[in-house]
């Protein structure tokens, strides 16, 4: 008689092999889960700025202006509103920004405000353009998922730079980039207290990379 080679699992070696699978899905998905939300939170801060970068292009090439100042960038509150219009705002500015930040060790940034020019974009980025005075810069404040959370520096909040003059490092009027007059060597401690001009400088190093805090 011939024998039957044919071999099949228990019920309880099937089991076993669904609980080695569900624990390494446990163990892994939180960390796949976190570098997609990273890439996906990176990729709205640089298209972002690429399409504010043109329309500032395209304000500086309509205006002629010899200086920012000459610009609806930072002319009245009129002018401001009419420029920031040019991006794809949604109807409702009020919910561009969370209520209450944390810095990336988890502390909540105490006597944050949220910017008063601020508009919501369609894909739900919140976005303003705040003039503090500095003589080299405006500030462009970012959070890629609006008033949705995180809500951490550097996580969905940063603090990028538009150049108000050209100068002698390359930089050009209307340009948009991160801070360079900040301590290079201190970015990342920056950053994690609460400096999203640190964050967004450190990010922009990296090349824009995903994990660039976690590196």
């Amino acid at each position: 008689m011939k024998k039957d080679n044919k071999f099949g699992f228990t019920l309880s070696e099937l089991l076993i092999v669904l609980f080695i699978v569900g624990v390494i899905v446990a163990l892994t998905l939180p960390s796949l889960l976190k570098d997609i939300l990273a890439k996906s939170n990176m990729n709205a801060l640089t298209s972002t700025i690429d399409n504010l970068q043109k329309i500032i292009e395209n304000e500086l090439t309509e205006s002629r202006a010899q200086r920012l100042q000459d610009t609806r960038i930072l002319g009245s509150t009129e002018d401001l509103e009419a420029f920031m219009r040019e991006l794809n705002v949604a109807p409702d500015n009020q919910r561009a920004f969370g209520a209450s930040y944390k810095n990336a060790d988890g502390g909540t940034v105490q006597g944050w405000e949220r910017p008063a020019n601020r508009v919501l974009l369609k894909n739900g980025v919140g976005l303003a353009i705040v003039d503090n005075g500095d003589a080299s810069c405006v500030d462009v404040i970012i959070d890629v998922n609006g008033q949705k959370g995180p809500n951490t520096f550097g996580r969905d909040y940063y603090v990028a730079c538009i150049v108000k003059a050209d100068d002698n490092n390359g930089h050009h009027m209307g340009d948009i980039g991160g801070r360079t007059d900040l301590n290079e060597a201190n970015l990342s401690t920056l950053c994690r207290q609460n400096n999203a001009a640190a964050c967004y400088r450190m990010a922009e190093i990296s090349g824009f990379n995903p994990r660039y805090l976690d590196d």
